[in-house]
């Protein structure tokens, strides 16, 4: 990822209105699922990395544990959005996206 795709990240982000309540909740879904999809990407760059830097099996080492850990948190996301669209009785946005 480039410096420019990852400024357009963090200014969506930052342009982007909190909405608290009922009617955010689909919002919030949404950003969720923005993330897991995100934790999917970061999964796909570490796994490339890693091969590249086989060779140097001290560095590959630390990008397996981080994609341990990625896994982790991907794993949470996902819960996270699943338990918001059943508390609020909407449809999960990862059930389009898996």
């Amino acid at each position: 990822m480039d410096g420019t795709a990852l400024g357009q990240i963090i200014e969506a982000l930052r342009s982007t209105p909190a909405r608290p309540g009922p009617g955010g909740d689909a919002a919030a879904l949404a950003e969720l699922a923005d993330l897991v999809a995100l934790t999917g990407l970061v999964e796909q760059l570490s796994e490339q990395a890693r091969l590249h830097l086989a060779p140097r099996p001290t560095v590959a080492s630390h990008l397996v544990q981080a994609q341990e850990h990625l896994a982790g948190l991907r794993r949470e996301l996902t819960h996270a959005t699943e338990m918001l669209a059943y508390n609020t009785a909407q449809r999960s946005p990862l059930s389009a996206v898996s």
